[in-house]
């Protein structure tokens, strides 16, 4: 890591301790803060979602399996981009985290320099999501001032429609529905269609990762 991330915490799970203590003196080394635990019950109790960082697991972690926190880490609110180790791999199991969302996947033993740059490159990845999220947040706020109308015009607008086929849509006159477009636009802080439609495709993954909820008006 280039640099130190001391607003940041990498979490460690892995049974074995000569190994989570060797990750843990290479972490800390390079200024970056770690939390250590021997196995994922022990992480679910310390783990805050808000907190910035990145999860080192270990797949043969005692009490719950590191595929077992794979495929549940959404319905945890596991957030975090995790880095899987083993010393047992074989492809099948590489593939099977890769497709749970598994960040990297790192054989045992790996160098110094490897984990380094792993964690570095999730220490980003997990920047980069908080980033976006906070967006979603600010997007999902402005949706939530829309009127019942609005939010339709907002939708039918999206979608590539004319003031036209929304009014025909709608019922009503495009002069109406070129007033509920502007006030869609104001309300959005949109400067241009392509951006509203940006926004709207943003929230829309974000509602697909889990990561906001869906405006019940949807």
């Amino acid at each position: 890591m280039s640099e130190p991330k001391l607003n940041t915490l990498v979490h460690v799970i892995d049974a074995d301790e000569p190994s989570r203590l060797a990750v843990e003196r290479l972490i800390t080394s390079d200024g970056t803060n770690v939390a250590s635990h021997i196995d994922v019950p022990t992480f679910l109790k310390a783990y805050d979602p808000d907190q910035a960082g990145c999860l080192i697991l270990d797949m043969r972690s005692p009490g719950m399996s590191g595929m077992t926190l794979l495929e549940e880490r959404r319905q945890r609110g596991i957030t975090v981009p995790i880095i899987v180790t083993t010393a047992y791999a074989d492809v099948p199991t590489a593939v099977q985290a890769m497709r749970l969302g598994a960040f990297h996947f790192l054989l045992k033993p790996f160098s110094d320099s490897i984990l380094r740059e792993a964690v570095a490159d999730a220490l980003r990845e997990d920047a980069r999501c908080r980033r976006r999220l906070r967006e979603c947040r600010v997007i999902a706020q402005r949706v939530a001032r829309l009127t019942p109308r609005e939010h339709e015009v907002l939708r039918l607008v999206v979608s590539g429609l004319t003031n036209r086929q929304i009014a025909d849509a709608l019922q009503c006159s495009s002069k109406t529905v070129e007033v509920h477009r502007a006030r869609v636009m104001q309300k959005m802080a949109a400067p241009s269609l392509p951006h509203l439609v940006r926004m709207a495709m943003m929230l829309d993954e974000s509602h697909h990762l889990g990561l906001i909820a869906p405006d019940p008006a949807e």
